[in-house]
């Protein structure tokens, strides 16, 4: 499983370029999106909707204010295939859908 990561400093919460800012991010068909200087405000939630929109999950706001620069953290639900030893000893496989929460 390949993960692609997209981390973008987008300045000052984005301003006037969030529209461009997330139309390039959607380019990037990232797995993983890191925003710093992101900001809590009308700019910044049309990000996050965009992202939302596009099947992303919103694991991390930090210090989410509307003039405060913060971090947003937002990744994609992938799906694992994953082995474990049963008591058995059985080798089992399970799939799990890993959830960003």
């Amino acid at each position: 499983m390949s993960v692609r990561i997209v981390s973008l400093n987008i300045q000052h919460g984005g301003g006037k370029r969030i529209d461009r800012l997330s139309d390039w991010l959607a380019t990037k068909s990232p797995s993983v999106v890191v925003l710093p200087e992101w900001r809590n405000n009308v700019g910044g939630q049309r990000i996050r909707k965009r992202l939302a929109d596009s099947g992303f999950q919103t694991v991390a706001t930090a210090r989410a204010t509307s003039k405060i620069n913060s971090v947003l953290l937002a990744a994609t639900p992938s799906r694992r295939r994953l082995r474990h030893r049963g008591r058995d000893g059985a080798d089992q496989a399970i799939d799990r859908q890993s959830r960003a929460a």
